[in-house]
């Protein structure tokens, strides 16, 4: 397993069941189920080419279930506890979240890995005064509609999320003039 995939496993609660969306070769799934004996692992592939392949890789024996389906979709009613999304563009996980928000609001814990623009986000982390070479986002929603955020486990207003989002998520397409983070 290489560092990047290392750093992201040091990074994810080891709480079961968890997911690799978009497994791809199924190396971090695989350390996740030897780091949790007993746990409930799933990786998932939307096609079933890569699916198979992916079945194939781990071996008919492997503690890793594979699940076939686009974004969070195959974890609905499974009682994941968390999901990692990596090595994807910022487009296609943006996607993933957007199309499946119902299986994402119910996870305790996403954990992200975009792939591209990280100088940019750590000169912007520097700018704000944020230790860590790493981006920890957490918001809470409270029942009463106010919502409270952290970056990097500081309190920080919502502006600095949307401030981050911008650094971290490309769109490219026919309204790629619009902004994820300004109201419609």
């Amino acid at each position: 397993m290489g560092p990047r995939l290392r750093h992201l496993l040091e990074l994810c609660p080891k709480e079961s069941p968890v997911a690799d969306v978009g497994s791809g070769h199924g190396r971090l799934a695989l350390e996740l189920a030897r780091l949790m004996p007993g746990a409930t692992v799933y990786a998932t592939e939307a096609k079933p080419g890569p699916a198979r392949e992916l079945r194939r890789l781990l071996g008919e024996s492997s503690p890793v279930t594979v699940l076939e389906g686009e974004g969070l979709a195959p974890l609905r009613g499974r009682g994941c506890r968390g999901a990692v999304i990596a090595g994807m563009g910022g487009h296609t996980i943006r996607s993933i979240l957007e199309h499946d928000l119902d299986v994402a609001a119910e996870l305790a814990w996403i954990c992200v890995q975009p792939m591209q623009d990280w100088d940019q986000l750590e000169a912007w982390l520097e700018r704000q005064a944020l230790e860590g070479d790493e981006l920890i986002v957490r918001r809470m929603l409270g029942a009463d509609g106010r919502s409270r955020a952290w970056l990097n486990g500081q309190p920080v207003p919502v502006q600095l999320l949307r401030e981050a989002a911008d650094l971290l998520i490309d769109i490219h397409g026919q309204h790629e003039f619009q902004s994820l983070t300004r109201a419609a």
